[in-house]
Parts: structure tokens; sequence; C-alpha cells
């Protein structure tokens, strides 16, 4: 497995589903569209 690590120094999330990994993400909005959602996770 390929290590995982901060990018731009800040929280960074990578979501898979199996075994296939999307782009690491560090935005809140993005992730949110990542996990299925529709808006922002925060407000």
């Amino acid at each position: 497995m390929k290590s995982v690590s901060m990018t731009e120094n800040r929280p960074t999330a990578y979501v898979c589903e199996n075994f296939v990994c999307q782009l690491p993400t560090n935005d809140p909005t993005k992730l949110a569209q990542l996990l299925g959602g529709k808006g922002p996770l925060l407000r």
C-alpha cells in the first residue's frame, strides 16, 4: 500500500472504495462530494 500523508501541509482525506482510491483532498466541499453529500461539511 502506498503511504498517505498531508498535502499542502494540511489534513488530507483519502476516500477509497473496493480497493480503489480517489485523489486525496483537503477541501471540505470536495470531501462531501466524494462521500455522496451535496454541500459543504462546514457552514
